[in-house]
């Protein structure tokens, strides 16, 4: 394997002076050395799409590119700057994408990374982006140079593809930050709640704590956990609660999946259903993927959502405190916002979905048929 350092070395001898992205677990190591480094400027970014144009922008200042890291799922979020800036047909950017290759054909790996794994090859062709695979015997980085190389030359895009267990080092020990226990929060809601409520919980961590408290506590399945499509869980709750006002719809989020898509608050706000809880767990983190930091930590999310049109909004700091709060969020009648300051936990195993998603689904829809009948 690559060492994160040496890996993070050899941009730096390209000329690459700027390392922006969203984290994903394969480049956890390069983004762990990429923080440790004050010679490599790096930037978390809320979005891949942002990333991309941050990457423009650098280039317009400087004509350096820029490097940008990001997990295949987060591709779909970087095409439109790609596509509609940075191509060949429009401004001629060149910056390297350095893309972890979650559901590589032959890999086992979760069903959300299935379709994209089995495409990111044909779509960067689609798109006229040239790639190339990283090789961890490769240990003179060749295929870096040569893409660095390419994109300068062509004033293009380029990307190179990494795949699992290609780059390593130490990952850094993401800081603690006070609050409560997600998971306690998680089970406190769920045995706290009236019979018709149904919850919606982000990708990562969340679901699959809300997914493992139902079967520790014997509950049936009635949940849609939102396995992919980062930061899309919002707008998903907000599909639901409109077709029902009779049913309480919460919606389990995370502070880097609300940040990534923070639009969707607008719209939640002027439409305001009544029946909609929108919980955001704040541990200022990527939590799935490592701990990288985000910026919710230095944001008061509750205020943001009261100027968004959330009528009610409330900072939890304890599980104590939600214990006293949650009975009167729940009986309220209008829409809400809890920001809940929790804990980091990257290190605790937890049990993944054995059903088909589309089993998970059905349990789902017709948990929702059987309340509206």
């Amino acid at each position: 394997m690559i060492a994160g350092e040496y890996f993070l070395e050899k941009l730096m001898d390209s000329g690459i002076q700027l390392l922006c992205g969203v984290p994903d677990s394969l480049l956890a190591p390069l983004v762990s050395a990429a923080e440790s480094s004050s010679l490599m400027q790096h930037i978390i970014c809320a979005n891949e799409g942002g990333a991309v144009s941050l990457a423009i922008g650098h280039h317009l200042a400087t004509d350096r590119l820029a490097a940008i890291y990001l997990q295949n799922s987060g591709i779909g979020n970087a095409l439109n700057p790609l596509v509609s800036l940075a191509s060949r047909d429009v401004y001629s950017v060149p910056m390297l994408l350095i893309i972890g290759w979650r559901g590589k054909p032959g890999i086992p790996d979760e069903p959300q990374h299935t379709l994209q794994g089995r495409c990111i090859q044909g779509l960067l062709d689609a798109i006229e982006i040239p790639w190339a695979e990283l090789d961890s015997r490769d240990e003179k980085l060749e295929v870096l140079n040569h893409l660095v190389r390419l994109s300068r030359a062509q004033s293009r895009p380029v990307a190179l593809l990494v795949s699992d267990r290609q780059i390593s080092g130490p990952k850094k020990i993401p800081e603690v930050k006070s609050g409560t226990v997600r998971r306690e929060v998680i089970r406190h809601i769920l045995l706290n709640s009236p019979p018709r409520t149904v919850f919606l919980a982000t990708t990562g961590r969340t679901a699959r704590e809300l997914y493992e408290l139902r079967l520790e506590l014997q509950l049936d399945p009635f949940d849609f956990l939102v396995i992919g499509g980062m930061g899309h869980a919002s707008s998903i709750s907000l599909g639901v609660a409109l077709t029902d006002e009779s049913r309480s719809v919460v919606c389990l989020d995370g502070d880097g999946a609300m940040l990534m898509h923070l639009g969707a608050l607008a719209i939640i706000g002027k439409l305001k259903p009544r029946n909609l809880i929108h919980l955001v767990f704040n541990n200022g983190a990527h939590e799935s993927v490592g701990g990288q930091p985000t910026v919710a930590r230095d944001i008061d999310l509750h205020e943001v959502a009261r100027h968004l049109g959330y009528e009610r909004t409330y900072r939890v700091e304890s599980l104590n405190h939600l214990s006293i709060d949650w009975h009167e969020i729940m009986n309220g009648t209008s829409l809400a916002f809890v920001e809940l300051m929790t804990q980091i936990d990257v290190e605790t195993p937890l049990t993944r979905p054995t059903e088909d998603p589309k089993e998970l689904k059905n349990y789902f829809t017709e948990h929702l048929k059987i309340q509206t009948n």
